[in-house]
């Protein structure tokens, strides 16, 4: 009975430990990565972390299965993820926390590699402390030959560096990434995911026999011909017909091909205002809307995939839980960016704008953590002269080209 006792002793102090473990991770002295970015050239990969302060890290290849496994002071947040794929080298990124407060990034290999360097580039200018880890493919000779030999100038204990596989990992995004960065070659062109809202049995706002749906799809089309006769971009479409695509889906689509901007046609309603509810507005993804009409729009158009039998927030957790995370600041702050720049273009083009044209809200095909995304209202159906335009093939042209060159403004003199 008391080795009982005292085994359940142990383990309450340990919950203590891994108790107090957790509230250290939110500490104001923990460390913050903010972004983890990859280069590819050939069979050499670089792993470039982006943090708040210059840090003692060891990294060291370790076998079965392959991987790079690098120690550092306690990580305070999720790292940022970003589009597309990982590099050909890495299969998963996992994080965990050490016996120690200290944290774990495991690199999982596809192949074997060594580490040719690893250092810390101190903060510049604009540009926050880095660690740098350059990796090549290696033969089984010389992978085992570099096994084990550790890089950097943090000191663990034999106890402290052993990652207790009892604990919970911290995952970014989950045991499995999805997806994280690979390094597009200079001359690719960025591509444009195009998201014409509503379809199929969800007509969206409608006025006289005019839906939202097709107007949104007819402007979508003109939107990618627009882009596409610039010779600067590649796009894509989430729906090129009228078909129903749930909204999560949506953002799927822009993720797995690996959108640089993400870009939501809608036509907007406000019955109650008459005629005096016209012109295009932007939104972009905020936890609070800006105002009551932004509210009721956001929750209207994510109700869609409820009518269609699934369940929001727990049909899929990685959406729910990236929403308005730390790990999309640089992806908000780009996204407005672009409202910004697609509002000046429409004041150019005197095209007509809602008062206060850039808006927040909720919207859930705006939660693509690692995606610019913006929600484009071409105007309010509710009112019966902007229906009537909005009907009007030339006015749609003109609103996609207006679109277009908007975003070819934003590529041009913005630095993303």
């Amino acid at each position: 009975m008391q080795k009982i006792n005292n085994a359940k002793n142990r383990f309450f102090r340990l919950g203590i430990v891994f108790v107090a473990f957790l509230f250290l991770c939110g500490s104001a002295s923990a460390l913050e990565i903010s972004n983890i970015r990859f280069g590819q050239h050939g069979s050499s990969t670089r792993i470039v972390m982006d943090m708040d302060n210059e840090a003692d890290f060891r990294a060291m290849t370790q076998d079965t299965p392959p991987r790079i496994v690098i120690d550092m002071p306690m990580v305070s947040q999720k790292p940022a993820i970003k589009r597309s794929n990982l590099p050909n080298l890495i299969g998963d990124i996992k994080l965990e926390p050490l016996a120690s407060a200290h944290s774990r990034l495991t690199i999982i290999l596809e192949q074997k590699a060594v580490i040719r360097s690893a250092f810390v580039m101190p903060a510049s200018g604009n540009q926050s402390a880095r660690l740098v880890i350059d990796t090549s493919a290696a033969d089984d000779t010389l992978f085992q030959k570099y096994l084990g030999k550790a890089y950097g100038t943090l000191t663990l204990s034999a106890a402290a560096a052993g990652a207790s596989t009892k604990l919970p990992f911290a995952g970014i995004g989950g045991t499995k990434l999805d997806p994280i960065a690979k390094p597009k070659p200079p001359e690719e062109r960025p591509l444009i995911m195009i998201d014409a809202g509503h379809g199929g049995f969800d007509p969206g706002a409608s006025q006289s026999g005019i839906k939202e749906k097709d107007v949104t799809l007819a402007v979508a089309m003109d939107l990618k011909r627009s882009l596409l006769a610039t010779g600067k971009f590649r796009v894509e479409m989430t729906r090129n017909k009228d078909v129903f695509i749930r909204l999560q889906e949506r953002v799927r689509i822009a993720r797995r091909a690996g959108a640089d901007m993400f870009i939501s046609i809608h036509a907007d309603s406000a019955p109650d205002a008459g005629t005096a509810a016209k012109g295009a507005s932007f939104y972009t993804i905020s936890e609070t809307a800006s105002d009551t009409i932004a509210a009721s729009l956001a929750a209207r158009e994510n109700k869609v995939d409820m009518l269609a039998g699934v369940d929001l927030p727990s049909e899929d957790k990685e959406v729910a839980d990236i929403l308005i995370d730390l790990t999309m600041r640089e992806t908000v702050n780009q996204s407005r960016y672009i409202a910004d720049t697609l509002v000046r273009n429409f004041r150019k083009n005197g095209l007509p704008l809602l008062e206060g044209p850039h808006k927040h809200a909720g919207f859930m095909v705006l939660k693509a953590p690692d995606i610019p995304s913006v929600l484009v209202e071409l105007g309010f159906l509710s009112n019966p002269a902007e229906a009537k335009k909005l009907n009007d093939k030339k006015y749609r042209e003109t609103l996609a080209n207006a679109i277009a060159e908007g975003i070819e403004t934003w590529f041009k003199t913005s630095k993303h």
